[in-house]
Formats: C-alpha cells, structure tokens, sequence
C-alpha cells in the first residue's frame, strides 16, 4: 500500500474594527497557529471493520480505484502552541488529485470546537497545489460527517473566529493485506494564525 499525504494549506484573515475617533474597540485577536497530533485513518464503505459508512457517497459514479469510492475519516490527538491539548477530526472524499470537500475540527480540552472546511489539491506524492482550508462558524455542505460526536461548528471562543494554517497529514497502512484496518496518522500544521 502507499502512503497518502494530505497538504491542507490556506491564507489566513484578521478583521479589526475600529470604533468611532480612530479608537480600536475590541475585536479578534490573531494568536499562532502551530502543533502537531497522531491518530488513525479509517475508511467508509464496503470492506471496513468499524462500522462506518461511506457517508460522503465518494465518487460512487466515477471510474477511479475502489479506494477513492470511500470516505476518509481521521481522529488524532495532540498539541497546539496557543490551544494547548487538541483533538483533531476530519472527514473528506479522496481523489488522485487530492482530498475533496472536507471538514476539519480542533476541538480544545475546555470543549470549544475551531471549524473549517477544505477543497483538493496536491497528490498522495505531495505535488501540486496545496488544498485550501478555511474556518467557518458552521458548514456549507448541509451534513456533518465529522465522527466521534464533534459538531460542524466553531463554538465558545471560537465563535467567530476567522484564518488558515498550512496542515500536512501522513496516513500509512498497518495491515498490507487488508486495507480497510485503520491506517496510523499523524498531521502538523504551521505558518498560520487564527483571529479570535
């Protein structure tokens, strides 16, 4: 099996208001962005062990191979240089061109849920153009697909928060036989910043 690379990037965005007189009135502060988790991959469909669904109905119609039919679901925990303890979750269709129409949570250990969405680009090599990810106060793809209860949904003092971090996942297969075991993960994310 070969190893899937994820490479998740996007341009961050602070908004500051300024109050009547030139006076700043408080608004969203940017804070850095950076850390890392380790996890498993684990796949939708027919074939997998874990119950899970192809629940994004990934390139059902499609002629790629069966293992771009599935929907990608990944849960890692780790570490944030701002957030401290972090769980990430995502869930997204795969592509040779990258993973599509994903959605990716970090939620914090206090429970407050940093939401954002992300499109393709690059390949499991790594090449190509870095997919966007954006955060949101709630999804645009009209389901949550996230697994383990986590909500589509920026929440406490991530509310309204806006920016991007460049993100790089690893999925790497641990049983070659049987690919729908749950892979191992690991991601990382810096160079970004996220306003809040």
């Amino acid at each position: 099996m070969r190893s899937h690379r994820i490479l998740l990037a996007a341009t961050v965005a602070a908004f500051l208001a300024l109050g009547a007189g030139g006076c700043a009135s408080t608004g969203p502060t940017a804070h850095p962005f950076e850390g890392s988790t380790t996890g498993t991959a684990q796949f939708g469909g027919e074939g997998n062990h874990d119950g899970l669904v192809n629940a994004k109905a990934c390139n059902e119609d499609q002629d790629v191979e069966d293992y771009y039919k599935v929907t990608t679901y990944t849960s890692s925990d780790g570490t944030d240089v701002e957030l401290g303890a972090v769980r990430v979750e995502t869930a997204h269709c795969n592509s040779p061109q990258g993973p599509q129409s994903g959605q990716i949570a970090f939620v914090t250990e206090g429970g407050d849920v940093l939401f954002g969405e992300y499109t393709g680009g690059g390949d499991a090599g790594g090449a190509g153009d870095p997919t966007q990810v954006t955060f949101l106060p709630t999804t645009t793809q009209g389901q949550c697909y996230l697994l383990n209860d986590v909500g589509c949904e920026s929440t406490g003092q991530f509310e309204n928060a806006s920016g991007t971090v460049t993100w790089v996942g690893v999925a790497n297969p641990t049983d070659e036989a049987d690919p729908f075991v749950p892979w191992s993960f690991e991601s990382r994310w810096s160079g970004g910043t996220v306003s809040y």
